[in-house]
């Protein structure tokens, strides 16, 4: 099976063989390895500070130290980022609402607070998915003429007076006859 980890018996036997100047090709041979397994230790080999009869002349702790070094930091815990962003989300919730606040500057903001989180398709993801989770609908039926629906949209709109060249504000007033074509 791939990247599984070899036995120190296995990887002593391949630092021996090296030592004994065998070419990898016969040592995968001898030792029924693959050619890359073989190569991968031989590189770890060549690369530690140690030559191959000092290796050899370590016990199994310290070999399996210099052979397994320790991985590579990993990126923050999976669930710390989504813990982050949940506890963020109510706050995009509510700027979202605000006049000029998009998801790309809330994004950016996100990513200066937390530089290892979410990617801007995903962050817009999760946002959609927690909108639509709080967003509940619901599906009227309306007879023709029976109500009329009005609000006021958005910000003012404004006009001059032609008269004085004064620039007035005025709201917006919307009104719908819903109706529900069968």
């Amino acid at each position: 099976m791939a990247n599984r980890v070899k036995e120190m018996q296995t990887v002593r036997a391949i630092l021996q063989l090296m030592h004994r100047q065998v070419s990898l090709n016969n040592i995968s041979k001898q030792l029924h390895l693959a050619r890359r397994t073989v190569r991968k230790y031989a590189k770890i080999a060549r690369h530690s500070s140690y030559p191959l009869d000092e290796l050899l002349a370590l016990d199994d702790p310290s070999l399996c130290a210099v052979m397994y070094p320790p991985a590579a930091p990993v990126a923050p815990d999976i669930n710390s980022r989504c813990a982050y962003f949940l506890s963020r989300m109510q706050y995009y919730a509510e700027e979202l609402k605000r006049r000029g606040v998009t998801r790309q500057l809330l994004w950016k903001e996100y990513q200066q607070d937390y530089p290892v989180g979410y990617s801007y398709s995903q962050f817009c993801h999760l946002l959609a998915q927690h909108q639509r989770i709080k967003q509940a609908t619901m599906h009227f039926e309306h007879q023709p003429a029976d109500k009329t629906l009005l609000d006021f949209a958005g910000g003012k709109m404004h006009y001059t007076d032609p008269e004085t060249g004064e620039v007035k504000a005025v709201p917006v007033l919307i009104c719908v006859l819903p109706f529900e074509w069968l």
